[in-house]
């Protein structure tokens, strides 16, 4: 899935900038021959994502990855907070987990590079003041950050919470998705990306720096609403929903296009 020329870039990448190992857990699902109602069907994008983490796995020694099938291992699930397929944890030295829903593609495959080193680093290289703020969190605090694959903004949002939450454990990231996960825009009134939403009761969209993405966590771990707000002209519209029609059956693709950084 990722061409021989972008693998043999990475191969250099993850040699000069895993610090650390990272223990990647991906968790999938079979093919179910009757329709189970309430559960979407994604065997189609669980194995596009698996296909893509085991030659990611294949160009350092240093990312050890772990399959799982939702079904089979429902107990190591739960214990790492998924609910959903596609789903990919990351812990790093901390074995702080950070929780990505979805097939991270296009330009979200950037980020999940990053992502990896920044996670086998342990540590984030935030501002001392932005580290005050974070020190001051005490309680959980749950952050979702929804993206789309093509959307420039979206890997700005999602490094700067994985930041957040490898600063402090109460944290709790979750990335979603929302092309492969269209049930949560409803919930969440996503009408762009990047969109964060704090304790699923605040939102706000568009980029938030590591300074005023810290003082919204604070405010929200201490039940109050978050005001800083997010970069309006970083975000990109969510299309609007067609017609459902009826199409024919055919072979099925993998959506294509890797953003591979250097």
């Amino acid at each position: 899935m990722i061409p021989l020329k972008e693998q043999e870039i990475l191969k250099q990448r993850f040699a000069r900038d895993l610090q650390n190992r990272v223990r990647v857990d991906f968790f999938g699902q079979k093919p179910h021959g009757v329709f189970v109602p309430g559960r979407a069907e994604r065997s189609g994008v669980c194995e596009d994502a698996r296909k893509l983490l085991h030659e990611l796995a294949g160009l350092n020694l240093r990312i050890s990855l772990t399959t799982h099938d939702i079904d089979d291992d429902a107990t190591t699930a739960q214990s790492l907070g998924v609910e959903g397929v596609p789903a990919i944890v990351l812990r790093g030295p901390t074995n702080r987990a950070i929780r990505y829903f979805g097939n991270p593609r296009m330009r979200q495959f950037t980020a999940f590079v990053e992502a990896l080193v920044l996670v086998a680093h342990g540590k984030a290289n935030l501002e001392p003041d932005t580290l005050k703020t974070l020190r001051r969190l005490k309680t959980d605090v749950s952050l979702k950050v929804f993206v789309t694959p093509p959307c420039t903004h979206s890997p700005l949002a999602v490094i700067a919470a994985m930041r957040m939450a490898l600063e402090n454990s109460h944290v709790k990231l979750d990335v979603y998705d929302v092309t492969t996960f269209p049930e949560m825009i409803g919930p969440f009134y996503v009408a762009a990306t990047p969109m964060h939403v704090f304790n699923d009761l605040y939102a706000i969209p568009g980029v938030i720096d590591d300074a005023r993405l810290a003082d919204d966590l604070l405010l929200a771990a201490q039940g109050q609403e978050p005001s800083k707000g997010g970069d309006a002209k970083r975000m990109t519209p969510l299309p609007r929903p067609q017609p459902r029609q009826r199409q024919p059956q055919g072979p099925h693709t993998t959506p294509g296009g890797l953003y591979v950084p250097r």
